[in-house]
């Protein structure tokens, strides 16, 4: 299971996203995000650099649904893999290849566990505490 976070949005539509991996040792805390949408849909771009098992990677990643009382309705995730350095790199995904990730039943649920978030002027950010899913 993984754990994304938006959160410091700016009203120039930028953010942070985090991402800690529950089951291996994948985390990273990416800088220089924007986000974009409507009502209450959304489309954040982030261009990752993260870290697992050692190796260390850059990988934009486009996250988009609707936020919902639930979490996020409609979530997919788009990367694909900018670079690679160091170890255990062979554990991940090739540099060139993409990804889609399309959550299953629909919902990305929120959940608590990292992040804090908080939007412009220091109220909550997207999703109300933290966009936690």
């Amino acid at each position: 299971m993984e754990k994304y976070t938006f959160d410091n949005q700016q009203l120039d539509g930028s953010l942070t996203l985090n991402y800690l991996d529950l089951q291996g040792s994948d985390n990273g805390s990416w800088l220089g995000g924007l986000l974009s949408g409507a009502d209450s849909c959304f489309s954040a771009y982030v261009d990752a650099r993260g870290a697992a098992d050692g190796c260390d990677y850059e990988m934009p990643m486009i996250v988009s649904g609707c936020l919902v009382s639930q979490g996020i309705q409609g979530f997919q995730l788009g990367l694909i893999m900018k670079s690679q350095t160091g170890d255990n790199c062979d554990q991940l995904i090739s540099v060139g290849q993409m990804r889609v990730i399309v959550e299953h039943d629909g919902i990305a649920e929120k959940a608590s566990g990292i992040g804090g978030g908080r939007g412009p002027g220091g109220g909550p950010g997207p999703g109300g505490n933290g966009s936690r899913l």
